[in-house]
């Protein structure tokens, strides 16, 4: 526990110090980490996930019928990814 003092002290005496310390993590945070890890679960889910954990995380809400097992792995297989690649590229800048 007080290492995790001291490190909030010196976070917030170096934020005060030195500048925004903050918005960069908030940045790197949002625009950086959080699509990666977006990306990674779509991949996961999508390719290495065995379908009978699919099919019973599925249909353990009743309201998703598995019929629609087809367009919901194209869709979380190719069309997930890539459109979380684009917002990861728009989100630097580069797209």
């Amino acid at each position: 526990m007080g290492i995790i003092a001291v490190l909030t002290v010196a976070l917030t005496v170096g934020n005060v110090l030195f500048g925004p310390l903050f918005s960069y993590s908030d940045k790197i945070t949002s625009c950086v980490m959080m699509p990666i890890g977006a990306l990674g679960m779509a991949l996961f889910v999508g390719w290495f996930l065995p379908r009978t954990g699919e099919k019973s995380i599925l249909s353990a809400d009743k309201g998703i019928k598995w019929r629609f097992k087809q367009v919901y792995l194209i869709l979380l297989r190719f069309v997930v990814p890539v459109a979380i690649v684009i917002i990861f590229l728009n989100s630097l800048g580069l797209f």
